[in-house]
């Protein structure tokens, strides 16, 4: 399979939902959650943020009623910790209630950081210990948490946040 932003070839696919091209290390997803990325209403207006995946200009949008930045080119989704605490809190609510118990990451589904959108220093890797199988990235300089691939919506995560990032 060759790279489609330099055209090197890419590894294998594996049971990452992620590919990263050895030569630009450019991303290209393997598993999209479709049905989450159509809940997705793109708004007006230039972020002239670039994606901390694939580098596209990330795009305003809404997901129900949350206000995010979305990636329309590797579906990525960004967001305050303040949202992502709320969005826990009410994960955890229904998970409790539903009785899920958290699944373990695959040590495969690790990659390096990506670089902050706003201080452009690596951010931290690491699992969600949630229900799914989801992996974050976050700043702890400017509070904010990067979903790879619609990670959020994939899993229902993103349902009523309120985020000051995108225009109104």
């Amino acid at each position: 399979m060759q790279c489609e932003n330099c055209g090197g070839n890419l590894p294998h696919a594996s049971s990452s939902k992620t590919q990263r091209c050895d030569l630009c290390e450019a991303f290209r997803c393997t598993k999209v959650s479709w049905k989450g990325v159509s809940r997705i209403k793109l708004l007006a207006g230039r972020t002239r943020i670039p994606c901390p995946a694939c580098s596209q200009e990330l795009r305003f949008g809404k997901l129900k009623k949350a206000k995010v930045l979305h990636c329309t080119a590797c579906f990525g989704l960004l967001m305050t910790t303040g949202a992502f605490r709320e969005m826990l809190r009410k994960q955890h609510t229904q998970a409790a209630e539903a009785d899920q118990t958290p699944q373990a990451v695959e040590g495969s589904s690790f990659r390096p950081s990506v670089p902050c959108p706003q201080c452009n220093t690596l951010m931290d890797f690491h699992p969600y210990h949630g229900p799914g199988d989801v992996l974050i990235e976050s700043c702890g300089h400017c509070n904010l948490i990067w979903f790879d691939q619609g990670a959020a919506y994939e899993h229902s995560m993103a349902s009523t946040m309120e985020l000051p990032l995108a225009n109104s």
